[in-house]
């Protein structure tokens, strides 16, 4: 029976020593070492001239060391002073921090734990308050914060990131792996009240930044279409309004303005409905019957294809007859005998009926394609939408009429420019960018 037990003690010792070595290693270092994380500093975001649209900026945070707080308090009684320090603590940055007491309470309380956070990115005076103030057990640590200095302006293409920091809209989120960088490590080696240790080694492995993302973006040019777009926004009483400017000969884009929108330094995340609405993309992410300006490609590709030419004639008498449609001119009064100069000055419907149906279905179809409609253009950002066209097989003629004139056919105002573009630079098909 004796050889039995000594059999079993060996095999138990061998196996805690060979097998369960490394977890009880690692159970020991978690008990008398400390790893605090060293934020890396995230890129910036920077206009085509390098002035800063996102930047990162440094600040503390507040974390509370429980064990250290409950010595205190024992320290605090036997000294007939405070009968109650932890109550003062969680009192104190409730106060402060303009949290909730009952949840601070419950943090400093819990003396499981080494080091718990209370708040990221507090504001410097509450910096500067709680260093005066000087509450044993609580520490302020670097920390990292996503700073806009233009405020509400190019909100949805920038996006905004975290309290963590990492990019949760727009640039901030389709390029995160670029702009986050590697964070570090400082490990010390402590007591059990996370306090160093005398003659303890720190060992300290640096972060590694975030590179700088530089958009096509020119700020001036920006300014000035955000300032048009809140001014149309208000006198129209409208719902929303959208801008958009790029280079025709490289595909650069040079402003992007979706209005309403927020201040990307307090995103709206309490309300989502507003937010969602204030993070939508509607340039790029939003389909519309085009209408009118729709119009440019229907008579470039008739000039091209050769089924107009610039003396070509045309008759309006206020509306269009396809498939035994009556289709009314937008002037709801003829025109009459106009050559192709006065039918686009005049914008008349009839006129882009005419050249549509000239073209045809799969003629006409193919232009469309060749400008970029019906794909996405592969812009650099997420949620981009390819637009809505009819299936060939299902249009007839009184629906090419109206894709003529920019009726039953939906696109992006992202893919509008990017063909109107193709118009005026030679008939390149350039593919838009905004990072540059």
């Amino acid at each position: 029976m004796t050889i039995l037990m000594l059999a079993t003690l060996v095999f138990r010792v061998g196996y805690w020593q060979i097998f369960m070595a490394d977890w009880l290693k690692g159970k020991a270092a978690d008990q008398w070492t400390r790893e605090r994380l060293v934020a890396p500093k995230r890129g910036s975001i920077l206009d085509a001239y390098g002035k800063a649209l996102a930047q990162s900026a440094s600040c503390d945070m507040v974390v509370a060391r429980p064990k250290q707080i409950a010595d205190y308090a024992l320290k605090m009684v036997a000294n007939g002073k405070d009968a109650n320090y932890v109550n003062t603590v969680a009192d104190t940055l409730s106060k402060e921090l303009g949290m909730d007491k009952a949840a601070v309470l419950r943090k400093v309380s819990d003396t499981k734990k080494s080091e718990v956070l209370i708040l990221r990115q507090i504001s410097r005076d509450q910096s500067v308050r709680l260093r005066e103030i000087g509450l044993q057990g609580i520490h302020l640590s670097e920390d990292k914060k996503r700073f806009y200095p233009m405020r509400n302006f190019l909100t949805q293409v920038l996006g905004f990131t975290s309290v963590d920091g990492e990019g949760l809209e727009g640039v901030e989120s389709r390029f995160n792996k670029y702009l986050s960088g590697t964070p570090g490590s400082i490990l010390s080696e402590t007591d059990n009240k996370g306090m160093a240790l005398p003659d303890s080694v720190e060992q300290f492995i640096p972060s590694s930044d975030g590179n700088d993302v530089v958009l096509t973006i020119d700020m001036a040019i920006q300014s000035f279409c955000e300032k048009a777009m809140e001014k149309a926004l208000v006198e129209q009483k409208a719902k929303k309004v959208t801008c958009i400017l790029m280079d025709p000969n490289t595909g650069a884009i040079l402003a992007l303005v979706n209005k309403p929108d927020f201040d990307n330094n307090a995103p709206p995340r309490d309300d989502m409905a507003k937010l969602r609405a204030g993070v939508r993309n509607s340039i790029i992410a939003d389909a519309y019957e085009p209408g009118s300006t729709f119009k440019i490609l229907t008579v470039a590709s008739g000039l091209d294809a050769g089924a107009i030419t610039t003396k070509s004639t045309f008759n309006c008498v206020g509306y269009t007859i396809v498939d035994g449609e009556k289709i009314k001119c937008w002037s709801y009064r003829p025109h009459g005998n106009e050559t192709l100069y006065e039918g686009v000055q005049h914008s008349c419907n009839p006129v882009f009926m005419d050249i549509a149906l000239k073209l045809g279905r799969d003629r006409f179809y193919e232009y469309l394609y060749n400008f970029g409609i019906g794909k996405a253009t592969g812009l650099q950002l997420y949620g981009e939408a390819s637009g809505i066209m009819m299936a060939p097989k299902y249009v007839r003629n009184v629906d090419l009429a109206r894709i003529g004139f920019g009726q039953a056919i939906a696109i992006t105002p992202l893919q509008l420019v990017t063909s109107v573009s193709a118009v005026i630079n030679g008939g390149k098909l350039m593919k838009p960018y905004i990072v540059k």
